[in-house]
């Protein structure tokens, strides 16, 4: 395990150890979440010179998926969307329910169902496991809801168990192919910009542990005692994937932790690391790069922001593509960013899912 504070090093260590692998002719695969792929194959690149199967990779679960599931293919045909969609439909209509009863017709209950049990699935939960949780709450409401899930969760399976699978099957096939075949005796993995896993995750990083030279992790965390609560939903996702690996009998080797930032914002720096401590430290100055504004709505924040955008361009020959702007919750303000920011003529683009 890799800890570190962010721009503390993290990527820069694990790029510098990808780097020793590849020189020394071992094979490597770097696994990150799917939306950091590119830039991850950027770095990676710009460290070993190139990026070739079999010596240097970057993946995601996704990808890994498909990647080791097509070498070891099965019988069972693979569903799409649509089909899930329909094979539900056709599920519910035939699942006498109790408290979705009345719903049960409705598009939007379709999509909820299926939505639900990918949820189940992600977190290895059957359809006993449903049945045994509808059972033991004690909310009335919660029983009746759970014990109709389970229901159609157990029906839908029946249909599609036998030849067929779908796409939230895909991490639980690699899994199994993964202890089956065990693919990468000769590989080193390395986890890096996740903060949690979900249980089919953890079983796969298990697996890979198990056959594979070494398996590295980097956690954005900071293990001083006194910031332990700050970062305790990330420690205690590292805590996790060390017991599963321990309980499959993979040896756990001694920590790295990263102890020093190298933010090129002296004050960011220390806003940082005494944001959420205690005693926190006061700053002795000015501090000239960092700024708070109390806007009356999101619609006037997002004016102040275009203003100062448009100040920056113009008087400190900044250009567009270098700034961004980081929002807690994008859904809620990204019809604001493309209304004012069009009136500003500032180019844009707004990093949301958008459904085909």
């Amino acid at each position: 395990m890799i800890y570190g504070r962010a721009h503390s090093g993290k990527t820069k260590y694990i790029l510098n150890m990808a780097k020793k692998l590849f020189d020394e002719g071992k094979p490597l695969i770097i696994i990150v979440p799917e939306q950091f792929t590119h830039l991850a194959e950027k770095r990676l690149i710009s460290q070993v010179g190139l990026i070739l199967e079999g010596r240097a990779e970057v993946l995601s679960f996704k990808r890994l998926a498909n990647l080791v599931n097509a070498s070891y293919p099965s019988n069972k045909k693979r569903i799409n969307s649509v089909a899930k969609s329909l094979i539900m439909s056709e599920v519910i209509a035939k699942t006498e329910l109790m408290y979705y009863k009345n719903v049960s017709y409705d598009t939007g209950f379709i999509n909820e169902c299926i939505n639900e049990i990918s949820e189940f699935k992600k977190y290895n939960y059957s359809c006993e496991d449903v049945f045994k949780l509808s059972r033991e709450v004690e909310d009335k409401g919660l029983s009746l809801k759970l014990s109709d899930l389970a229901k159609v969760y157990s029906k839908y399976e029946d249909v599609i168990s036998a030849d067929y699978a779908d796409s939230d099957d895909e991490l639980g096939i690699l899994a199994d192919n993964l202890d089956k075949y065990k693919p990468y005796g000769e590989y080193t993995f390395i986890f890096d910009e996740f903060s949690s896993f979900n249980p089919i995750e953890k079983k796969i990083i298990s697996s890979l542990a198990s056959q594979c030279e070494n398996v590295f992790m980097t956690f954005c965390a900071d293990t001083n005692e006194k910031y332990k609560y700050l970062f305790k939903p990330t420690l205690d996702t590292a805590l996790s994937v060390k017991k599963v690996c321990e309980d499959n009998g993979c040896k756990v080797l001694s920590d790295v932790v990263l102890d020093k930032t190298y933010y090129e914002n002296e004050q960011i720096s220390f806003l940082e690391e005494n944001l959420f401590s205690f005693p926190s430290k006061c700053y002795e100055g000015v501090p000239e790069r960092i700024s708070v504004s109390t806007p009356e709505n999101p619609f006037d924040e997002i004016t102040q922001l275009a203003c100062k955008i448009k100040k920056l361009v113009m008087e400190n020959n900044i250009r567009y593509r270098d700034i961004s702007v980081i929002c807690s919750d994008i859904s809620s303000y990204s019809h604001i960013f493309r209304s004012v920011f069009s009136s500003f003529d500032i180019p844009y683009f707004v990093d949301e899912k958008t459904h085909v």
